[in-house]
């Protein structure tokens, strides 16, 4: 099939509305024009299309700037995976959201397709020309999908800096204390990918404290509950459940390192003080 009888195909589908099968078999297989069209969407042609029309039309007869509207539809997509979202006006069943944007006189300018729970103000995406890959302002941040505004954040990080509880968020916020558990734990969680990756150097100190893993009641990942709180004192380890935390600080820098650690033996400092901290540096220890 030649691209102008492919294209008159894909008019006729977007004008009319019809369903691919029900393509008159006069302008092609309803396969071949689909095959055809997906290969185009995924090059890009569409998109350029549009830009050109823009583009034209501006130079002909001029984009009205002065008045723009955005608005957008909701409709269902049972079949749609993860690119949809739940419908908050039909039950919350599957459908997508498309937004609009157009300026004075109609012409569409600016388009948007996400899940239909995406808030209106979140829906402003942008496109690569080269990958024609989506992304929108939040994307892969630990702020992607949040209900939140950003304000929130930003003082949830301030009090997470200054060493505030979850339950200090909370109340600060005015939000729910799971709420505030999630914030602390997607900070945490970022804080600990995005750690610096260089040894630690000049004069550092290096101690250990042991904490409670697990709690009375609640089933270990090899092991059955404890039927009892864990109440011995002094050192332990991993299989008693109070794995020891080596931390080495740098004095100058106060730059932190902690690891998790089966035992306090010598060996396993050595391998900790070894992983962090350069050759040559002094450290202080309580050994």
């Amino acid at each position: 099939m030649d691209d102008r009888h492919a294209m008159t195909a894909i008019f006729y589908l977007l004008r009319t509305g019809c369903q691919w099968k029900a393509l008159p078999r006069c302008l092609g297989a309803p396969s071949t024009v689909h095959d055809r069209f997906k290969e185009w969407e995924k090059a890009g042609v569409f998109q350029k299309m549009w830009e050109a029309g823009l583009i034209e039309y501006d130079q002909v007869k001029g984009l009205d700037w002065e008045w723009q509207t955005i608005d957008g539809t909701m409709t269902k997509a049972p079949l749609g995976g993860e690119a949809t979202g739940h419908n908050p006006t039909d039950r919350s069943k599957s459908g997508t959201k498309r937004s609009m944007h157009t300026e004075g006189n109609g012409i569409p300018i600016g388009v948007a397709v996400d899940g239909a729970n995406r808030h209106d103000k979140k829906t402003k995406q942008y496109r690569c020309r080269e990958c024609k890959h989506w992304w929108t302002d939040l994307s892969e941040t630990i702020f992607e999908g949040t209900r939140l505004p950003l304000s929130h954040w930003l003082v949830a990080l301030d009090l997470f800096r200054q060493g505030k509880s979850a339950l200090a968020v909370a109340q600060e916020l005015d939000v729910n204390r799971h709420t505030a558990e999630r914030m602390h734990r997607l900070l945490q969680d970022e804080l600990w990918i995005n750690r610096p990756g260089e040894k630690l150097s000049g004069i550092s100190e290096s101690d250990e404290v042991y904490i409670i893993c697990g709690a009375k009641g609640i089933k270990q990942k090899d092991r059955n509950p404890r039927k009892r709180g864990l109440k011995k004192r002094g050192r332990g380890t991993a299989e008693t459940d109070k794995p020891p935390v080596i931390g080495v600080v740098e004095r100058d820098s106060g730059e932190i390192r902690l690891e998790v650690c089966p035992n306090a033996t010598k060996e396993s400092c050595h391998e900790v003080i070894e992983k962090h901290v350069e050759p040559g540096s002094t450290l202080n220890t309580d050994d």
